[in-house]
């Protein structure tokens, strides 16, 4: 299963606006700076999690975005749904549907490995990430 880069700048926004929650709004190309992210890019990532209520926006002189929700509250699984929804029956070799005749050679295989994932993307928050800041850097 390959993680678009999408989610990865977008983990990596959230927990940089958890980081300066007290500076109020936070510039989109600050954090894109920051975080060595493409700011075009970025500014489309954000504008998607505010509209899912993730992070507040506001436009002008002090605008930019700010954590709308605390990190336990959000897990990995609803910011990858949020960038790149994906359904359970689509084939990992990307052949459509892969569901009982349908199936791929490897579906039996890689159902209970995509099961026991997306477990730990559902189960796991950003609050549980932020002690782990050095290897997400390292990881996304």
């Amino acid at each position: 299963m390959v993680f678009p880069k999408a989610w990865g700048y977008a983990v990596r926004a959230l927990l940089y606006l958890n980081e300066h929650q007290n500076d109020g709004f936070v510039l989109g190309t600050e954090i894109a700076d920051k975080k060595s992210i493409p700011a075009p890019f970025l500014s489309k990532i954000l504008g998607t999690l505010a509209a899912a209520g993730l992070l507040d926006s506001q436009r002008g002189r002090h605008g930019g975005f700010h954590l709308n929700k605390p990190l336990h509250e959000i897990t990995l699984q609803q910011i990858l749904q949020l960038l790149e929804p994906h359904n359970e029956d689509q084939c990992i070799l990307g052949d459509g549907k892969c569901q009982g005749k349908t199936a791929c050679p490897i579906h039996d295989s890689w159902a209970p490995l995509r099961h026991s994932i997306d477990q730990f993307l559902e189960n796991t928050t950003l609050a549980d990430l932020k002690n782990n800041q050095t290897l997400i850097e390292n990881s996304f």
